[in-house]
């Protein structure tokens, strides 16, 4: 029974990352439908498409690992709080990156707009995962 409710549990920090993920799996599966229906790609050109959230991914582990370097230089001096640089950046950035997604997915836009908002939504969706379930995530070398 208590491996059920260990893995069922749930509290604020797995609910906005249920969330952070829910909006980035409809943001990629809309991909091919804008690509294909509002600028006319092909099914080739659209997969192509993905390489936005590869490169936002590698953005998001690259400042990710930043970010860590950053917590342990201030954690004995801030404590836990020194993590939330991450969290104050991408909690502007996400919403940033799914506006410019959806603001700019007009046949009137250039299509690139779209795949700078999915890259901006990848880069701060990824640094975050890690920090969210530390059990997961080998833990930090001091």
């Amino acid at each position: 029974m208590s491996d059920v409710c260990e893995i069922g549990r749930s509290s604020e920090t797995d609910s906005s990352e249920q969330l952070l993920q829910g909006v980035l799996y409809l943001t990629l599966v809309s991909i091919p439908i804008v690509f294909k229906q509002i600028y006319g790609f092909n099914t080739g050109e659209a997969g192509l498409v993905y390489i936005t959230q590869t490169l936002g991914s590698a953005i998001g582990i690259i400042a990710d690992g930043y970010c860590n370097r950053l917590y342990l230089k201030n954690v004995a001096k801030r404590g836990p709080e020194a993590r939330l640089f991450t969290a104050f950046v991408g909690g502007v950035c996400v919403p940033l990156g799914a506006f410019i997604y959806a603001f700019t997915a007009y046949p009137q836009c250039h299509w690139i707009g779209c795949c700078v908002g999915i890259t901006i939504l990848c880069t701060f969706v990824r640094s975050r995962t890690p920090p969210s379930f530390p059990d997961l995530v080998p833990p930090l070398q001091t």
